[in-house]
Formats: structure tokens, sequence, C-alpha cells
């Protein structure tokens, strides 16, 4: 049910993007995405799964899942905003900078948001998470249609994005409060 409510939700507010939104602004998301799908083969995701293949009996350090997480995380923001700052000094790349500098954030934004996925898989409790999910992604799919129809091109296709795990985060710290030592 929720692949579908986010297939739909996602293909409803593609309809709407791509009538507000010029081609030059998908080319430029695309080359900025590109960018950051390369520097995210080292992100945290790839390494917490672990938390989840631990036996039932076991229990998770996730204080040592999330000081990993800071380590890799804070690094590949960091290896980005300095691709950034050089392709800010390259003629006609300035705009392509600008967006890595925002979607740099997204590494610090999905450590947090990570922990909480995994935990909330480990106990299975596929409700919550999907919940938290579908909420973020509504938060975003607004976001984006407010922001393209106020001509804000390419930022309506990268500022949203930042929003997806804003839910899951909140959640970790505010309302299971759990607290990294």
């Amino acid at each position: 049910g929720f692949n579908i409510f986010r297939d739909l939700l996602q293909f409803a507010v593609m309809l709407m993007l791509v009538r507000l939104i010029s081609p030059q602004g998908y080319g430029q998301f695309a080359l900025a995405n590109t960018v950051i799908g390369i520097i995210s083969v080292l992100a945290f995701n790839s390494f917490v799964s672990h938390a989840i293949q631990l036996r039932d009996d076991l229990p998770v350090d996730y204080q040592s899942h999330f000081t990993f997480g800071a380590l890799f995380q804070i690094s590949l923001f960091m290896l980005t905003n300095i691709v950034a700052l050089i392709l800010g000094d390259t003629e006609g790349k300035e705009e392509l900078s600008s967006l890595l500098h925002v979607l740099s954030v997204t590494f610090l934004l999905e450590w947090p948001a990570e922990i909480r996925r995994k935990m909330l898989e480990r106990e299975l409790n596929h409700k919550r998470l999907r919940a938290l999910q579908a909420v973020g992604i509504t938060l975003s799919a607004i976001l984006a249609i407010a922001l393209a129809m106020n001509g804000l091109g390419v930022w309506a296709l990268v500022v949203p994005g930042l929003l997806v795990t804003i839910p899951i985060t909140v959640e970790l710290f505010f309302v299971v409060r759990w607290r990294p030592n």
C-alpha cells in the first residue's frame, strides 16, 4: 500500500512540476544528483544494515552505529562541499555549486534518520516506519509544488528532498527521546 501511495503521489507531483520547471532546471538537478549519487556510494546507509542482521537476543549498539555514521556522513558532507567549492570556481558551474552545497545537507539528515529506520525495521514495526515515510514524502510533495508555483525552478526539485527524513528524525529525538552519547 505504501509503495502505491508513494508512486501515485510522485507521479502526480511530476505531472505538475514538468509544467512549472524548465528542462534546464531538470538538467541541473540531474547533474547535481549524479554527483551526490557517486559520493553516496560511501554513505553510512550501506553499513548500518548490519544492525538488523544481529540475532534477536543480542542488543544493537546504536551508539556505536551513530558514531560510525557521524564519521562517514560528516566526511561525505565535507567532501561534497569541497567538490562544490571547486565547481564554484569553474566558469558556468556556479549554479551546480550552489545545488551541491544544499544537497550536501542530505548526508547530515540521512544519518539519524537511518538509525531510526533500522530501529523500526529491527522491531518489525513497518506500519510506523511507512507512516513516517508517508508523512515525509507528503511534506516534500507539498513543498515541491509550492516552490515550483512560486517560480523557484530547480530549487523545487532540490529543497523538498531534504524534508523526507525530518519526520523520522523528529521521532528519534523527540518522541523516542533517544540521545547519542
